[in-house]
């Protein structure tokens, strides 16, 4: 046989050799759970009639950065936010914003939001902070502490 032809058959049988099973990866740790939130705004409005009960929503600050927001439903209906948080005390603003029956988002004039409120975030409960809105532009405001 010729070295070519020695090569060639070489060649083939390495072609055809049966490949090594490869290995499968092993699985991924299963990710950590996360942490149930701590702390949850609730916010609503008492309406005298159905024709003032349009969409709204809060946009949420703690320690004066944007937070996010609680989800958009009519006035009446109560709209929520919550997040885990690191334990401290948190300085809570919420800005309370409508749609009108036409026009875009508004958001409510500094004088008719509610004020700014301090909510302390804890690792084992969650502090759900109530706000309602009043007709007369008053808000009741209420923090509670449920066990996680």
């Amino acid at each position: 046989m010729t070295p070519r032809a020695v090569l060639l058959l070489l060649l083939l049988s390495a072609c055809a050799a049966p490949k090594p099973a490869s290995q499968p990866a092993p699985p991924a740790p299963p990710s950590p759970p996360a942490a149930p939130p701590n702390l949850e705004v609730r916010v609503s409005e008492v309406i005298q009639r159905a024709d003032l009960d349009g969409l709204s929503y809060a946009e949420v600050f703690l320690d004066g950065a944007p937070a996010g927001r609680t989800d958009v439903a009519p006035r009446s209906k109560e709209k929520r936010w919550s997040a885990a948080l690191p334990p401290k005390n948190y300085a809570v603003r919420l800005e309370l914003w409508l749609l009108p029956g036409t026009g875009e988002w508004t958001r409510l004039p500094d004088d008719r939001q509610p004020r700014e409120r301090f909510v302390r975030a804890e690792a084992a409960t969650r502090a759900v902070l109530l706000l309602r809105r009043h007709p007369s532009g008053r808000y009741d405001f209420d923090v509670s502490k449920q066990p996680l």
